[in-house]
């Protein structure tokens, strides 16, 4: 197998202003099912101006109109009307109606699992409703409360007066929040005239260190009688863990319809707070994170594949409108990769899970490892070629993160044992937990735990397949220098143009030890013909196997790495312009001379794709 790949490097000479540009502008990557080399042209151009530039000038236009009146048309009644439509339509845009700002600000939810973990609401009242006239207005609120919470949550009420302002809050009463333990509930209920309203709700906690809690604002539209909806859409968050709370809105068209949202549990394990209005939390159920419920085997889903769902409308609408959106429960995809390749598999879903746990504070993660018939296997260590597999970090999203995600080696012994099980048709598994606390508004009590786990995906790793690749080749831009030393050539020069770039190899093949890298390159000439004085050497600076290489522009090869002494990476190559002096060459204005230096990798093996 032979792999080439080829750049150019450009000699430009500026022959006034005593400047000399060498660049190499290209660099093409090789194909793994074509021979690979790297070559590299330098071309050098002739300029006779003493000095250059060049001016950019941006061009502006203007339209303007005639300021005779002459041809100028009454405007018709149409216009008129057009002109006061648009009036209008800026005033209302301008005297847009913004919530009373005298409300208190909302407080972080509440979460509860099994007991309270921070107190709050955990359901809060509809942002937006709109009911007809007559009809009763119900606010479903539920409260995660601690020991010393009072059971009484507080209503206030704000309405838009006839001069657009805002009038209150006042006092709607109190009612008892009611429920086993500390998760409780209580229904406000009001019965409205026609107008823009908002509410707000509290409750407080008479502990040492009392906090009250507020809920977000809730607006709702009383109108004179009902609007159809149209169309409904959902937003929902596209991963999501098991017993974590995620938002999620029903988009209803018209804005202003009168429809009830309803949200539909379908086939799935799904608790809506609450079930009805158009914003809901979703939570599913942790069957979906049991191994014995659930493993993955989909590389393209993040986990269980399920939905939300909401009508709008009930039973006696004429036209009721649905809608879904499709969440993946968990966060892990399962993985399929080649046992030499390496991995490092990411989880989903990370950052909304760090938004809907509200928490300020550190996580810690734990990977746990099964085999294909679900029992637990000793945690895989570095020996094994398996890194990351706990820590703690700042951020859940960090988990991604190069110094944090979960890395196997390739061809490590894990991945080998990893593949004997995919061969066998029991390919092993894997799952990550997570663990947080949750952070209290009032910061003044001890924090409780969070754990959230994803789901079980499984591990597929296939047999050996690998590459031998070129992937990258230098390129060389050594800038302007002085024009006489191409008359004087630059070998016995103090100091010599020089620069630095990348070469890039990659070998993923298993057991093999048997590549070479040679590279040489052409004489320097023009299109015409003309060539520089022979002899001009590129010297290639490097930790290759040889620390000095001089590459003669006479197209013979010279060997600057084998597998041997060399293991496959990303070196930096230093090149050095060594030309010879040009004392009798005559330089036309723009005359390029190009040399071409090719770089090629060689195999005794057949050339294999990369598992993808």
């Amino acid at each position: 197998m032979v792999r080439k790949n080829m750049t150019r490097l450009v000699l430009t000479l500026l022959l006034a202003g005593s400047l000399v540009n060498l660049t190499q502008p290209m660099a093409i990557s090789a194909d793994s099912s074509a021979p690979a080399s790297s070559t590299s042209a330098a071309s050098p151009t002739t300029d006779t101006s003493s000095s250059q530039s060049v001016s950019e000038v941006n061009r502006s236009e203007s339209q303007t109109q005639p300021s005779s009146t002459d041809n100028a048309m009454e405007p018709t009644q149409a216009d008129q009307g057009n002109a006061i439509a648009k009036q209008v339509q800026s005033r209302m845009v301008r005297d847009e109606i913004q919530p009373p700002s005298n409300a208190n600000k909302p407080s972080n939810g509440g979460i509860w699992i099994v007991f309270t973990l921070r107190e709050g609401f955990t359901i809060q009242p509809q942002a937006e409703q709109y009911v007809v006239s007559g009809t009763t207005v119900n606010f479903n609120l539920q409260i995660a409360a601690g020991f010393l919470s009072s059971k009484g949550v507080t209503q206030q009420e704000w309405k838009l007066d006839a001069s657009n302002q805002w009038s209150g809050p006042t006092s709607s009463g109190t009612k008892d929040a009611t429920g086993i333990g500390q998760l409780k509930s209580v229904t406000f209920s009001d019965n409205l005239t026609e107008g823009t309203y908002y509410f707000q709700f509290s409750y407080s906690n008479w502990g040492i260190f009392g906090s009250t809690y507020y809920t977000k604002m809730a607006k709702v539209v009383v109108l004179p009688k009902p609007v159809p909806s149209t169309n409904l859409a959902i937003s929902v968050t596209p991963v999501v863990f098991s017993t974590v709370a995620y938002d999620s809105k029903a988009n209803i068209t018209p804005n202003n319809s009168t429809d009830l949202v309803q949200w539909q549990t379908g086939s799935y394990k799904t608790t809506y707070l609450p079930a009805n209005g158009r914003q809901t939390k979703f939570v599913f159920d942790k069957t979906y994170v049991d191994p014995a419920t659930f493993v993955n085997k989909d590389t393209a889903v993040a986990g269980y594949p399920a939905k939300v769902a909401a009508i709008a409308g009930d039973t006696s609408t004429p036209s009721r409108n649905s809608a879904s959106a499709p969440v993946a429960v968990g966060g892990l995809a399962a993985s399929r990769v080649a046992q030499d390749a390496g991995l490092k598999w990411q989880v989903s879903g990370l950052s909304d899970l760090q938004t809907a746990s509200e928490s300020t504070n550190p996580w810690k993660y734990q990977w746990q490892f099964f085999d294909g018939d679900g029992k637990k296997l000793t945690t895989p260590t570095t020996a094994q070629g398996v890194t990351h597999t706990s820590g703690t970090i700042a951020t859940i999203d960090a988990l991604n993160s190069d110094q944090n995600i979960l890395t196997f080696a390739r061809d490590s012994s894990f991945m080998k044992d990893a593949a004997a099980a995919t061969t066998k048709g029991k390919p092993y598994r894997a799952q990550v937990t997570f663990t947080t606390t949750a952070s209290d508004d009032s910061k003044k009590r001890a924090d409780n735990t969070i754990t959230v786990s994803s789901n079980v995906a499984e591990l597929q790793v296939t047999k050996p397949a690998g590459k031998l690749s070129l992937d990258q080749v230098p390129n060389f831009n050594f800038g302007d220098i002085n024009v006489s030393q191409v008359y004087n050539g630059t070998k016995n020069a103090a100091k010599k143009p020089e620069v630095t770039s990348n070469l890039a190899i990659s070998d993923t093949r298993v057991g093999a030890n048997d590549w070479q890298l040679t590279v040489n390159m052409t004489p320097y000439k023009t299109v015409t013909g003309t060539n520089l004085v022979a002899g001009n050497v590129l010297r290639l600076i490097s930790d290759l196997d040889t620390s000095n290489t001089d590459l003669i522009d006479n197209n013979t090869p010279v060997t600057v790495a084998t597998s041997a002494k060399t293991k496959p990476a990303v070196w930096p190559i230093k090149a050095q312009l060594l030309l010879n002096a040009n004392p009798n060459i005559d330089i036309f204005n723009h005359q390029r001379f190009i040399s071409t230096v090719t770089w090629n990798l060689s195999s005794n093996q057949v050339a294999v794709p990369t598992a993808q």
